[in-house]
């Protein structure tokens, strides 16, 4: 599910929906991520979906597609260690 953020443009700190939840901007979590799992997945943003594909192109598990950060990481603590 795509949220929607109703603060206004150009706001600093964490972003808010209709419903009082907030959460981080998107530039943050990426950095999050490839700060734990830089080492062994390079991690994208798509602007819809969060990405980790694996570096060694002989890993079982190569490519993660998820629509939330945390969906990522869990699949990604599924299948090996940061």
């Amino acid at each position: 599910m795509r949220r929607t953020c109703l603060l206004e443009a150009g706001h600093s700190g964490p972003h808010e929906d209709s419903k009082g939840q907030t959460w981080e901007p998107p530039e943050l979590t990426l950095e999050r991520l490839r700060s734990t799992w830089g080492s062994t997945h390079r991690i994208v943003w798509t602007g819809s979906l969060w990405m980790a594909t694996h570096r060694d192109p002989n890993a079982p598990w190569r490519t993660e597609v998820e629509p939330t950060p945390e969906q990522l990481e869990e699949r990604l603590r599924a299948h090996s260690a940061p």
